[in-house]
């Protein structure tokens, strides 16, 4: 069997050699360049407390995991974010979100045991969603 080599023209090698660096140097740009375009997780934390303020509490909570994919955290953020999920829970009443709220408090407490304010939140939360299941138990009978 014998193979044959087509022959190509001198234009279709310069345009094949051109997509070629175009996508090269794309890649190159995309992956070696510093991020310009990154926002500055500084930044965010003022807009997700902007939003939380304005009663956004969807948009303020997509803000703040913005701010941990960024690296930065801390016990007030991950109590912001429970209180967040509070929030949520009185506007729906989704049982979920209590669930969220107190494992972020709790994550929160574990970062910081000092950070009183999340403390307080976790045993509010706690009674109130022991109160909650106590309640419907009582109902349900």
């Amino acid at each position: 069997m014998s193979w044959k080599i087509g022959r190509l023209d001198d234009w279709k090698v310069g345009k094949l050699i051109g997509w070629k660096f175009i996508i090269i140097a794309s890649c190159f740009f995309f992956f070696f360049s510093p991020p310009v375009f990154a926002e500055n997780p500084e930044e965010l934390l003022k807009d997700a407390t902007r939003y939380f303020n304005a009663g956004n509490y969807q948009l303020s909570l997509k803000t703040y995991e913005k701010v941990l994919q960024s690296g930065l955290s801390s016990a007030s953020i991950y109590n912001n974010i429970g209180v967040i999920y509070v929030k949520l829970f009185e506007k729906s009443s989704d049982e979920s979100y209590l669930k969220k709220a107190i494992s972020f408090f709790t994550l929160a407490t574990v970062i910081d045991p000092e950070y009183k304010i999340a403390e307080k939140n976790l045993n509010e939360v706690l009674d109130s969603y022991l109160n909650e299941k106590v309640r419907k138990e009582t109902d349900s009978r």
